[in-house]
């Protein structure tokens, strides 16, 4: 990714930044319900992070609706979170056999829509959509199915 793109991006994620603290502000966090049951904050992800996780996100399901991106984020942000995945966002798209070597190939390269930022911007600060789900393909044989957005399979272990 060339210098001035990147800052462009990072230009518009200052500003989702600055409208996503003022949504968590007015309640609006996906987490806010889970924040008063005393679990702990979501994990803090660097600018390069949230990138990387918008980046994965329009490579493997760019196509689909808002929904479907939250749950392809969320497998990421879940698998960070477990111990059999790497405890990064880097490490979890690398690890050999689970993401499609073309996804891994256009990381650096895909053009990272607005729609796609905001929607990893949100998952970064208000947490996974549901914490169970760590698989996800276009076919339903992958695990315990939870859920069918669009065209993708989201599962359980």
């Amino acid at each position: 990714m060339k210098n001035n793109e990147r800052l462009m991006i990072a230009a518009r994620l200052f500003l989702v930044v600055i409208l996503a603290i003022i949504l968590a502000a007015a309640g609006s966090c996906l987490r806010s319900a889970k924040a008063a049951t005393g679990t702990e904050p979501p994990e803090l992800f660097s600018v390069d992070d949230i990138l990387l996780l918008a980046a994965a996100m329009e490579l493997e399901n760019g196509c689909n609706s808002d929904l479907c991106l939250l749950y392809t984020g969320s497998v990421i942000i879940n698998r960070v979170n477990s111990p059999r995945f790497p405890d990064t966002i880097y490490g979890v798209l690398h690890q050999k056999g689970q993401y499609a070597a073309w996804t891994l190939r256009h990381l650096d390269t895909v053009k990272i829509s607005e729609r796609t930022l905001s929607l990893a911007l949100k998952l970064a600060m208000c947490g996974s959509l549901d914490t169970e789900i760590i698989f996800q393909s276009m076919h339903p044989e992958l695990g315990r199915v939870k859920y069918h957005i669009d065209t993708e399979y989201f599962a359980t272990e």
